[in-house]
């Protein structure tokens, strides 16, 4: 494979005109977790389905039927509402000037993660910055299994633009059993460093509340167990939850079962084996 730039930036002093030379940064890759990347419908304008409030658009989420639309991930949630995602941290590792990476901009084009289209860029762009952070976006809604492939791709074509530097990783939430996953399936021959947060290896057990009461957003309302947000769309996210395997694959795992300790059930007024107790775990 070619690879067509050093790890270096190069830029010119104003001053007497001299090449500067700056060394990159290891490139990182940003994986988010579960309803962490917007999607839109490629319609023309793209019609965003996720981030919502709308039933609707909650429906149209479902993988059960499915309902033919073309439904693909465009760039991590940053924030929504009033409420912050993943846009403080993207500032502030890049935060447009003075910061130590610059962000690797998707523009509402998703072929851009697996095309050459970065590397063909920075040909014909020779003198601006190369981008070192790289978030990627997918549809969470699908098996971690089939994001593996484009995750692959994706840190191909980084490499090629760093002049075949492995890639630090940092994932979020279901974003580390994605990179698991790819970790697995192709090997750890293009990684340096991973970091995960909150990735839940063993499976997580809110992912069984979510899909039984389709309360699906924090905080709740003061004395509910349900958000202002879930009292408008709760029935139309239980239905859909159910019908996707990436909610699926955040249930607990036998491994969970065997070594938490704890129960991911518990009676509360309900005899759920049937044996005439009703608070038993």
């Amino acid at each position: 494979r070619t690879y067509i730039r050093a790890v270096v930036n190069t830029t010119v002093n104003p001053c007497n005109n001299s090449p500067v030379f700056t060394t990159l940064p290891t490139p990182i890759v940003f994986i988010p977790g579960i309803a962490g990347s917007v999607l839109t419908i490629q319609t023309s304008p793209p019609y965003q389905v996720w981030p919502t409030v709308l039933p609707f658009d909650i429906n149209a989420l479902s993988l059960r039927p499915n309902l033919g639309w073309d439904i693909r991930a465009v760039d991590v949630v940053r924030s929504f509402a009033t409420k912050h995602f993943y846009d403080n941290f993207i500032n502030h590792l890049a935060p447009g000037t003075g910061g130590k990476y610059k962000e690797f901009k998707l523009e509402g084009d998703p072929t851009r993660l697996t095309s050459s289209y970065m590397v063909d860029y920075a040909q014909t762009n020779p003198t601006e910055t190369t981008p070192t952070l790289f978030p990627f976006p997918y549809d969470w809604r699908r098996s971690n299994a089939s994001h593996v492939e484009a995750l692959h791709q994706y840190i191909e074509r980084i490499q090629e633009l760093h002049g075949g530097a492995k890639v630090n990783v940092v994932a979020h939430s279901m974003g580390g059993l994605l990179l698991r996953r790819y970790l697995l399936e192709k090997g750890a021959g293009r990684v340096d460093k991973v970091v995960t947060i909150a990735s839940p290896f063993w499976g997580a057990p809110m992912a069984v509340y979510r899909m039984a009461t389709g309360n699906f957003f924090d905080p709740p309302i003061e004395g509910y167990d349900f958000s202002p947000i879930d009292a408008v769309n709760r029935a139309a996210m239980k239905k859909t939850l159910v019908t996707l395997p990436g909610a699926h694959e955040l249930l607990p795992s036998d491994a969970y079962l065997q070594n938490a300790g704890i129960s991911v059930l518990s009676e509360d007024g309900w005899d759920l084996d049937g044996n005439g107790g009703t608070g038993e775990s």
